[in-house]
């Protein structure tokens, strides 16, 4: 902290990823002159594909509905036990597909409608778009790129409002945003609401 906090003073100039952590720099460190420069993603990588193609492609074709959570996964940081609760309140033939590292323990503990993989780089574009929700229940993040990349591919998104969600979602745009982090409930509400209504997705 005492780092951080000396850079900030003495840096000519400061640099945050989003508005949030804008905030939370000036909160903790005194630094009221850190701009927001976001994270960019290549847009015309990542973007909407043909559902049933990417469905195909990724292995998912016998299933009505995939949800989607991306990341390293962790219970304290990641939300890995919202996840859980989302699997629980799923309708038959959907899945949930955890996609990067799971650790032993947690894979474990894992439901019967959820499967964990890892895909290639070049084949997260046809994942992204072969899901119906895309749920990221991180309890902090600097930005939220999975968040942003799943929107680029077409895919609604669920967020706790760290990080960059609250700009990337907005007000019952793209997705739903879940204010408070404590709030599992309602995160699991908000996904299950968006799998139940295609036409709101």
């Amino acid at each position: 902290l005492r780092f951080e906090k000396n850079a900030c003073k003495n840096a000519d100039a400061v640099a945050s990823l989003c508005r949030k952590q804008t905030e939370e720099m000036e909160k903790h460190y005194g630094c009221g002159r850190a701009r927001p420069i976001n994270c960019g993603i290549d847009t015309k990588f990542f973007s909407p594909k043909k559902k049933n193609v990417s469905k195909a492609k990724m292995g998912l074709e016998d299933y009505n509905t995939v949800v989607l959570a991306c990341g390293r996964m962790s219970v304290a940081h990641k939300g890995f036990e919202v996840l859980l609760e989302i699997a629980d309140s799923l309708p038959k033939g959907a899945v949930l597909v955890v996609n990067g590292k799971v650790q032993e323990n947690l894979k474990q503990t894992m439901k019967k409608n959820m499967i964990a993989t890892t895909t290639k780089k070049e084949d997260l574009p046809y994942l992204y778009s072969a899901a119906d929700v895309f749920v990221h229940p991180s309890r902090y993040e600097g930005f939220g790129l999975a968040t942003c990349e799943a929107m680029a591919c077409g895919t609604p998104a669920v967020a706790y409002d760290t990080g960059a969600a609250g700009e990337l979602i907005g007000k019952n745009l793209g997705g739903a945003l879940v204010s408070d982090v404590r709030d599992t409930g309602g995160f699991v509400v908000a996904a299950i609401k968006l799998v139940n209504d295609g036409d709101l997705a």
